[in-house]
């Protein structure tokens, strides 16, 4: 099997791939496997906290990814509805938007760091394409 984001091969039974960390879909059963997929694009805003680590992502309580600072991660999801919750580190604090993805629709969002007295929160934001860096 090859990953669809930069062509690396991988396991067949692989979760995600070794070169970029792109989610394939074997472990979530909201990763799509079928053609009706609709796509949600995070996009991890540049914060010199955590620098080094990347953010998890989480839909529905269950892994799908993570990403890096200042990237962007596109997963490809059934159509259906999501709750995103995002975690660096020991930071669990989320907004956690809850979300309807129809087949075919790109759902976008930023995601930063808000800096709290105890604990750091994970915000996301949703956004348009015309909004996301390239």
């Amino acid at each position: 099997m090859f990953c669809t984001k930069c062509g690396a091969q991988m396991a067949d039974d692989a979760r995600f791939c070794p070169s970029c960390g792109t989610p394939v879909g074997g472990g979530n059963p909201a990763m799509a496997v079928d053609g009706g997929k609709g796509y949600l694009k995070i996009y991890r805003m540049g914060n010199p906290m955590g620098i080094a680590l990347d953010m998890g992502i989480y839909l529905n309580g269950e892994p799908a990814g993570n990403v890096a600072n200042k990237k962007t991660v596109t997963l490809a999801v059934n159509p259906g509805t999501y709750k995103i919750h995002m975690v660096l580190g020991m930071n669990r604090k989320c907004n956690d938007p809850v979300v309807t993805v129809a087949a075919g629709q790109t759902l976008c969002f930023k995601v930063h760091m808000r800096m709290g007295m105890i604990q750091n929160t994970m915000v996301l934001e949703q956004c348009t394409e015309a909004d996301m860096p390239e």
